[in-house]
C-alpha cells in the first residue's frame, strides 16, 4: 500500500502525490469518483502527450487532478489558502480509500 505524501510548493500551495502507477483509465476512474462520490465538478481539462490537467470544484473549492506519464497522479491546491489545503486533504484521503493509498505527509 502506497502513502499519500504532501508537499508545498514554492507558492506554499499544497499537492498530493496519490498513486505513483496510474495509467489514462486509473484517471478516469479517480475523475469519475471525485463526481459521484463528492459530488464534484468538473471545470476544465488540459489534454497533453504526456500530462493532463483536470480542474474540479470540490467542496465549493477549485482544486486540480494532475496525471503525469510517468504514472503519478497528484491533486493540487490553486491557491495557498487554507480552504484549498482542505479540500486537497479531503480529496487525497477520498482517493486514497477508493484507490488503497494511506494519508501520511505534511
Amino acid at each position: 500500500m502506497s502513502e499519500i505524501r504532501f508537499e508545498r510548493s514554492p507558492e506554499q500551495k499544497l499537492t498530493a502525490l496519490v498513486l505513483r502507477t496510474a495509467d489514462r483509465v486509473t484517471l478516469r476512474k479517480c475523475a469519475e469518483s471525485l463526481s459521484e462520490d463528492l459530488g464534484a465538478e468538473p471545470c476544465e481539462r488540459f489534454d497533453g502527450m504526456d500530462q493532463i490537467f483536470w480542474d474540479f470544484r470540490v467542496f465549493g473549492t477549485p482544486v486540480t487532478l494532475h496525471w503525469k506519464q510517468a504514472g503519478e497522479v497528484f491533486v493540487v491546491a490553486q491557491d495557498p489558502s487554507s480552504q484549498s489545503d482542505a479540500a486537497v486533504r479531503r480529496t487525497a484521503e477520498h482517493l486514497s480509500r477508493r484507490f488503497g493509498a494511506s494519508a501520511e505527509g505534511a
